[in-house]
Order: C-alpha cells, then sequence, then structure tokens
C-alpha cells in the first residue's frame, strides 16, 4: 500500500498550514526572495536583478525565510 495513512495526510495538512501562515509573516521582499528560489526555481542572481538587490542579500533573504519556517514547524515561531 503506498497510500499515506490519515494521520500522515493529517501532519502534512498541518504542515503546510503552518508554512503559509509563517510565509505570510514574512517581509514582502524576504517572502518574494524565497519564492522565487524554491517555487520558480530562479538563481540567486536572478532574483538579485529582479529585486534590485545584490546576490549576498538575495541570499540572507532566502536563508532568513528558510530558518523561520523551520521555527514555525517546530512551534518555535
Amino acid at each position: 500500500n503506498d497510500q499515506p495513512s490519515q494521520h500522515d495526510v493529517s501532519v502534512a495538512k498541518e504542515e503546510l498550514a503552518l508554512l503559509r501562515e509563517a510565509l505570510a509573516r514574512l517581509p514582502d521582499r524576504t517572502r518574494r526572495a524565497f519564492e522565487m528560489h524554491r517555487f520558480e526555481e530562479m538563481k540567486l542572481i536572478e532574483i538579485a536583478g529582479e529585486l534590485g538587490i545584490s546576490e549576498s542579500v538575495a541570499s540572507e533573504l532566502v536563508v532568513e525565510a528558510v530558518e523561520f519556517c523551520k521555527r514555525a514547524l517546530r512551534g518555535g515561531d
């Protein structure tokens, strides 16, 4: 049986809701950098150009967003 259990589905839905809430609380530029990197598969240099920031700032924004989401999933944010 390759189907996830009801418990697994429930946990996944809860985690997704927590991630959506966390992303909504991020500053717009940080959220956008994360979305471009994770969902649109853009490179940091492309994100930097799109947002008018340096590549290092783009990297910092993505890392900040990832850490924020990790804390939210652990119940720390």
